[in-house]
C-alpha cells in the first residue's frame, strides 16, 4: 500500500503503542515499483497483526525528503514517549507473601491460590498449604499431583483440577490440611478442560467443561456435590465463568450465557445490532474471547450488563447482547487473561500488566512485567524469580 503524509485524509489507524509497529526509512527492494523521484520522500511503516488488521506495510510519501524525515522522526518520538511513560509509572506494589528461603517449592510453582492468611501452593507433584502469617507452618496435601488450576468455594472447600485424569478434587478448608484429608472427588467431572466457581440461588457451585462435549455444574450442599444441571455444548471452551446465577461460556469468537431458569443459551453478540456486525463469529473477525465480567454499578446502570473483554478489545453488552455503551476498552497489546478490581480491568499481556478505568478507558498505568510470571489472575498472584531466589506476591493495586 501507499499512502500520502498530509492531514487530509485518515486511511487507518494505527495503535502507536503496539510494539510490533516500526517507522524507518526504505530498505532496498521496498518499493521496487515507485518512481525514482518518489524514493527520497517515501518511508516505511510495518506493523505486526496484534491490531484488528493484518499483519503487513505502508508505504508513505511525504511532500518532501525534508518533510520524510520530519515524519519520521516525530513519529519515532510519539513512541519513545510511550515507552519512557511505561518505564516511568511507579511498578505495581508487590506484596511478598513467601519466597523459597522458607517454602523451596515456590521455584517451582505452576499455580497458587490465598484464601484468608493461607497460601496454596501447586507444583506438578505437591499440593501445600503455607500459613503466610507464619511461614514455618507448613502442610503438603498427600496424594495430590499434576495440578493445572485452584479456585476457592465459599467456606468450606477449595477446588482443585488435578490428576491424569484431569478430575476435580474439593478438600475441606486449607486450615484442616495438617490432618489428613483425601477430599471429595468428583468423579463425574473426569476429563475437566477448565472449571469456574460462584453461587447461583445464593448456593455454591462449581461449573466444569467436560470432554468431548458437556459442560457440568454441580451443586455444594456441606460434603455433599452432586450434578445439578448439564448443557451439551460443541466448540471448544476458552474461558468459563458464573455470574449473574449464570454459566458464562467464552468459546470460538463470542461469549455465551445459559439462562438460570429455561437454561436458553443466548449468544451476547447480537447480530441485530448492527454496530457488532464486524465481531459476529460468522465474520472474519480476528478478535479472541479471553474473559467476561459481570458489571456492578447503580442498578439502572449495570442490570445483566457484561463486559465481554476480547485479545484487544472490550465492549459492554446486556444479557440479550446489545450493547449498554458507546465505550470500548483497549489495550496495546493482545491480552492472555484479566481481572477486575475496583472499578479498573487488569489486561494481562505478554509484557505489560495494563490497568484500564471501566468508567472512562482511560490506560490508568501500565507496569512491565519484568521477571514476574502471573500465577492467578484473579487473585493477582505472580511468581517474581531471579537466578537466586523466588518470591511469590500479590499485585496489589496500581497507584
Amino acid at each position: 500500500k501507499k499512502a500520502v503524509a498530509s492531514d487530509a485524509e485518515a486511511l487507518f489507524t494505527l495503535d502507536m503503542r503496539d510494539k510490533s509497529v516500526r517507522v524507518g526509512a526504505l530498505m532496498e527492494g521496498d518499493a521496487i515499483h515507485a518512481n525514482a523521484r518518489d524514493i527520497p520522500r517515501m518511508f516505511k511503516i510495518s506493523y505486526g497483526g496484534t491490531l484488528s488488521m493484518p499483519s503487513g506495510e505502508l508505504l508513505v510519501l511525504a511532500e518532501s525528503p525534508d518533510d520524510r524525515t520530519r515524519w519520521i522522526d516525530n513519529l519515532q518520538k510519539v513512541q519513545t514517549l510511550h515507552d519512557v511513560r511505561y518505564r516511568e509509572n511507579p511498578n505495581i506494589n508487590c506484596l511478598t507473601l513467601v519466597d523459597s528461603d522458607a517454602v523451596p517449592e515456590c521455584k517451582k510453582v505452576v499455580c497458587a491460590e490465598l484464601i484468608s492468611n493461607v497460601l496454596v501452593i501447586a507444583t506438578q507433584s505437591d499440593l501445600l498449604a503455607v500459613d503466610i502469617r507464619h511461614v514455618g507452618h507448613t502442610a503438603i496435601v498427600p496424594d495430590v499431583k499434576k495440578v493445572t488450576a485452584i479456585r476457592p468455594l465459599p467456606d468450606p472447600y477449595l477446588a482443585v483440577l488435578c490428576g491424569k485424569t484431569n478430575m476435580i478434587h474439593a478438600f475441606v478448608a486449607v486450615s484442616t490440611f495438617r490432618g489428613r484429608d483425601d477430599g471429595i472427588r468428583i468423579s463425574d467431572s473426569r476429563g475437566c478442560t477448565m472449571f469456574a466457581v460462584g453461587q447461583m440461588l445464593g448456593r455454591p457451585v462449581i461449573a466444569a467443561a467436560i470432554k468431548p462435549r458437556r459442560i457440568v455444574v454441580f451443586q455444594v450442599v456441606g460434603r455433599d456435590i452432586a450434578a445439578l444441571r448439564e448443557y451439551q455444548w460443541t466448540a471448544p471452551v476458552v474461558f468459563l465463568n458464573i455470574a449473574m446465577d449464570m454459566v458464562c461460556v467464552g468459546h470460538e469468537k463470542t461469549f455465551t450465557i445459559f439462562d438460570r431458569d429455561t437454561q436458553r443459551a443466548q449468544t451476547l453478540v447480537s447480530t441485530a445490532d448492527h454496530s457488532l456486525r464486524f465481531m459476529r463469529p460468522d465474520s472474519s473477525s480476528p478478535y479472541v474471547p479471553v474473559a467476561m465480567f459481570a458489571i456492578q454499578g447503580s442498578a439502572e446502570k449495570s442490570i445483566g450488563e457484561f463486559l465481554l473483554c476480547f485479545g484487544v478489545l472490550g465492549i459492554f453488552v446486556n444479557n440479550a447482547g446489545l450493547r449498554t455503551r458507546d465505550l470500548e476498552l483497549h489495550w496495546s497489546a493482545p491480552a492472555t487473561a484479566f481481572s477486575l478490581n475496583r472499578g479498573l480491568v487488569y489486561a494481562y499481556t505478554a509484557t505489560f500488566i495494563e490497568a484500564v478505568d471501566v468508567d472512562t478507558g482511560a490506560l490508568m498505568l501500565a507496569v512491565p512485567l519484568d521477571g514476574l510470571l502471573v500465577l492467578n489472575p484473579w487473585s493477582m498472584l505472580a511468581v517474581c524469580a531471579d537466578a537466586v531466589k523466588a518470591r511469590i506476591v500479590r499485585l496489589a493495586s496500581m497507584t
